[in-house]
């Protein structure tokens, strides 16, 4: 398969699947193409989209607006595409695999609740191990089972070997998330991982239920400026190691990380806005109720 036939291909595939065209583009980079972040970017703003759509806060003419400025971005990317950017091998697989005609276009994005997240009956804790969360979240953990409630957190419930990726994405769609946000969370890789899946998923802002010590530190804006920064030289130091490797290193699980850093700093400030403009009263006052407040909001939801 040529370059101009991957191009025709993939702008093709746009028109009819934005979210399949993003997936597609991925998997036919060489791993040390320049794409990976450009691509991470459109495809967060993608799940933007649709999680405005879930949340009914887009209009129709906004959410075409928006599709169409993801839908110009992308194939001005696919168009700017050179050789040694794509795997021509990769490339003749995937496209080929996704080349049934009968499929029906599917870039009007569906609320129903058909395409919500799977639901769970249990309730998730998510924080960053050690110190003063940890002591935090073995309180909590400990008050919620003696009132009967399932508490899943990874210590106990992610098993020899499993999947920690895997485990992430789960509390990513669960219906009751417990966030305990501390410096260390928010500048922890696999923290801000999980928080960038719940974000990404339905009702945000209804599913968690955070507790926000006091050195996380996010009520000001210039302290919320300078978790971008870091983000933002996370960024700038994992790209820079990659580009130094020889030239035809496997990088893609690398690559991956990148993008992951690339997500929490695209989705940062929304996500930082939200959690300090919500009441969510001192770690002291949830210990002094022996937290009854979130208890009775866990029951109520």
């Amino acid at each position: 398969m040529t370059l101009s036939e991957i191009k025709k291909n993939l702008n093709s595939l746009v028109v009819k699947d934005i979210e399949k065209a993003l997936e597609k583009f991925e998997s036919i980079l060489n791993s040390d193409s320049s794409y990976f972040t450009q691509i991470i970017l459109q495809q967060s703003k993608y799940n933007g989209l649709k999680r405005d759509m879930n949340n009914g806060t887009l209009s129709s003419s906004n959410m075409n607006l928006t599709r169409n400025k993801i839908t110009s971005g992308l194939i001005d990317m696919i168009n700017s595409l050179d050789e040694e950017d794509v795997d021509l091998v990769a490339a003749a697989a995937s496209l080929k695999s996704s080349g049934n005609k009968n499929s029906a276009p599917s870039n009007n994005i569906d609320d129903s609740p058909s395409n919500s997240m799977d639901t769970n009956s249990g309730i998730y804790i998510s924080y960053a191990w050690g110190g003063e969360s940890e002591k935090i979240v073995n309180l909590l953990d400990d008050e919620l089972q003696k009132r009967k409630l399932k508490v899943i957190r990874d210590k106990r419930d992610l098993g020899y070997k499993g999947s920690i990726t895997e485990f992430m994405k789960d509390i990513g769609k669960g219906n009751k998330v417990i966030v305990i946000i501390s410096k260390k969370y928010l500048e922890s890789e696999n923290c801000m991982f999980e928080l960038t899946q719940i974000y990404e998923n339905k009702d945000f802002s209804k599913r968690i239920f955070p507790i926000v010590l006091a050195d996380a530190d996010i009520y000001k804006p210039l302290n919320r400026i300078n978790y971008i920064k870091y983000w933002d030289g996370k960024i700038q130091e994992l790209d820079q190691a990659i580009k130094s490797l020889e030239r035809g290193t496997d990088v893609l699980d690398l690559n991956r990380e990148l993008n992951n850093y690339g997500k929490i700093r695209v989705l940062f400030s929304d996500i930082a806005f939200i959690l300090k403009d919500m009441n969510t009263l001192s770690p002291e006052i949830h210990q002094g109720q022996n937290f009854d407040t979130l208890y009775r909001m866990l029951s109520d939801t």
